[in-house]
């Protein structure tokens, strides 16, 4: 404590000393952010500090591994002065800020996953199990699985030249978008209309239909860290187990799990392998074991029922 009083005191110095940075306010940042921020900002330009840097120690302090901020501190350009000053801008932002940011963030989260799952459940109480549908489990450290389905689609999901019936082909499957020059890990629904769907089942190429990319996939969650949907049956005595294919009877539900990155982690992951956990990425997400003590992820999870078991009709209705 007498370390924090000693360095504050240091901050409202520092901050005498460059009037100028009051006059700036953060746009949508609640009045007691200010100080804290723009003392931040200033500390960073006086010392040299990047900001690849910051995030570093930001994302070290809220895991509560102060001891390595400090030794980090020490190595960075500056370190005689950057070492007190440094901490105390970091904990300053950390504990001022996440409380604002998580609120805000997980608003939005919870709405986007809650979306993303209604749609979802829609789309497997409505499907018709066959052998060259698509359910790929992830090997990856935070898996993304891929699911290609027969499903039985209104009159309105539909084009009124590509409908011939309510069977269409629906996909689930990540993709990586460009969003401001950075990349955005999306979960991206595809629906082909009842017509392609026919064409396909008479020849044969369900699976091609299912896995190609389309431009007109859209993307129905942002932010996407990890998307697992595990197909499940029951054994003899009604307990869920792992479903095995057989080629004729389908799963009877399905185990998904959602892990959606908030606002403020989603802006520190600009590359596709910081989406994979790779380099600095891997503090900032932590461990797939330890995902829901993560305050930066969102996590959601269920059980899906499964629509029919038995395979569709090959030819038009």
């Amino acid at each position: 404590m007498h370390l924090v009083r000693h360095v504050h005191q240091g901050l409202l110095q520092h901050d005498a000393r460059h009037p100028s940075s009051q006059q700036v306010e953060p746009v949508g940042a609640p009045p007691r952010l200010d100080l804290a921020i723009e003392e931040y900002r200033a500390l960073r330009e006086d010392l040299q500090v990047t900001s690849c840097d910051t995030n570093l120690l930001i994302a070290l302090w809220r895991a509560g591994r102060h001891r390595e901020v400090e030794d980090l501190a020490r190595t960075l350009p500056g370190s005689a002065e950057v070492h007190p000053w440094l901490l105390a801008a970091v904990a300053m932002l950390e504990n001022t800020g996440a409380c604002y940011e998580r609120i805000g963030g997980g608003v939005a989260t919870e709405r986007e996953a809650r979306g993303l799952l209604s749609q979802l459940a829609a789309d497997l109480s409505n499907a018709r199990f066959h052998k060259d549908g698509v359910i790929e489990k992830s090997v990856a450290i935070w898996p993304i699985d891929r699911l290609g389905f027969l499903c039985l689609q209104p009159a309105q999901a539909q084009s009124d030249a590509g409908r011939i019936g309510d069977l269409c082909a629906v996909s689930y499957a990540i993709r990586d978008l460009p969003v401001n020059g950075k990349t955005v890990r999306c979960l991206m629904r595809g629906c082909r209309e009842s017509s392609v769907t026919f064409k396909a089942l008479e020849n044969a190429e369900l699976r091609p239909l299912i896995t190609r990319q389309d431009d007109s996939d859209e993307p129905v969650a942002f932010g996407v860290v990890s998307f697992m949907a595990r197909p499940k049956s029951r054994d003899p005595a009604g307990q869920w187990i792992d479903w095995t294919p057989t080629g004729s009877t389908g799963p009877e539900a399905f185990d998904v799990c959602l892990v959606l990155a908030r606002r403020n982690l989603i802006a520190k992951l600009q590359r596709p392998a910081d989406w994979d956990g790779e380099g600095t990425a891997a503090i900032l997400l932590g461990a797939p074991s330890a995902v829901r003590r993560n305050p930066n992820l969102e996590v959601y999870s269920t059980l899906i029922p499964f629509g029919n078991h038995d395979h569709p009709p090959a030819t038009k209705p």
